[in-house]
Parts: C-alpha cells; sequence; structure tokens
C-alpha cells in the first residue's frame, strides 16, 4: 500500500490497458487522474475510484494544468489501429505522435519524476521473432513510425531534464474490457 499519496497520471484510462493499470494504481492507495478522448475508450471501462477528465492528449493547454502536482504518468492512449495507419496516417501519427509530444512536454514543463511510455511490438516491424530489447526498431507503417518517433523524443526530453522514463513493450496483452 502506498503511504506517500503520490499522484498518478494514466492517459487512455477508458481504453483496455489503462483502465487496468488505473484501477490497480487506485487500489494500491495512490491518487491517480485518468484522461481520455474517447476514440476508443468506453465510459464503462473508467474505474469508479479515480479522477476522470474527458479531454484529447493533444489539447497542450489543458494537458498543463492537469499535470500539475502529478508525480508519475503512464502514457497508455494510442489509437491502435496498426492495420489503418497507412489509409489514414494523419489521424495515427496525430493521436499517437502529437498526443505523445503534448503528454511529454507538460510533464517535463511540470517537472514530473518518472514518464513510463506504453509502446508496441510494431516497433520490430517484420523481423523474425523471438523480439528482444537489443533488436533496433525497424517500423513498417505510420503507426509503429510514430511509436517509435514518440519513444526517440520520451528519450530526449527526460535525459536532457533529468527525468526517469521507461518504455514499455506490452506484447498480445488480452483480458476484460477489451473491445475489439
Amino acid at each position: 500500500m502506498n503511504t506517500t499519496k503520490d499522484k498518478i497520471l494514466v492517459t487512455g484510462a477508458a481504453g483496455f490497458l489503462g483502465s487496468h493499470l488505473s484501477e490497480k494504481l487506485a487500489k494500491m492507495g495512490y491518487e491517480v487522474i485518468g484522461i481520455d478522448n474517447m476514440i476508443g475508450g468506453y465510459k464503462d471501462n473508467v474505474p469508479k475510484n479515480i479522477t476522470f477528465h474527458n479531454i484529447d492528449c493533444c489539447d497542450l493547454k489543458k494537458i498543463q494544468n492537469i499535470m500539475k502536482g502529478i508525480n508519475v504518468v503512464y502514457h497508455c492512449a494510442a489509437t491502435a489501429h496498426e492495420g489503418l495507419s497507412v489509409f489514414s496516417p494523419y489521424e495515427i501519427t496525430k493521436n499517437n505522435y502529437l498526443a505523445s509530444v503534448s503528454i511529454f512536454s507538460a510533464a517535463v514543463n511540470e517537472k514530473v519524476k518518472r514518464i513510463i511510455f506504453c509502446s508496441s511490438m510494431a516497433r520490430y516491424g517484420d523481423q523474425n521473432s523471438p523480439f528482444s530489447e537489443t533488436m533496433k526498431p525497424k517500423p513498417v507503417d505510420p503507426y509503429a513510425i510514430s511509436k517509435v518517433a514518440s519513444e526517440d523524443v520520451l528519450k530526449n526530453l527526460c535525459e536532457l531534464n533529468g527525468i526517469e522514463w521507461v518504455i514499455a513493450v506490452p506484447h498480445n496483452i488480452i483480458g476484460p474490457r477489451q473491445k475489439y
């Protein structure tokens, strides 16, 4: 159980991964603030014991206000339509890359301690599995490119500003609250 009451921001809190993470962190005693633009999230996924805001990660001004007092950011929000990304590269890039840059910028401006970014195994492209963290990313579509570019911006901004960072690469996660 957490006794320090760290404030944690979870993006994509109405989505599959973000809702489970928000729920677990709240049960551990953290003060959880969740955001989601509801493009791929669902109101019934949002845990009842968190503070929730229906806003877009690309809205830097609103994100900046919500980021005040946050200690840790879990950036789970994404438009996870890998196959569709070649048909709608603008939307995918905006909702993944630009949204990530907005979240990272606000976090840097508010001097958060740590940012955890949920990337994608799409970063490895069509390389032979099993994948390993030492493999060079070889994205093959706009979705994967947006994720790898977001990783690079995260590393750069965090290293320049002394912020701890983690890149998580979930592989084939499935479970309750998954709508696709």
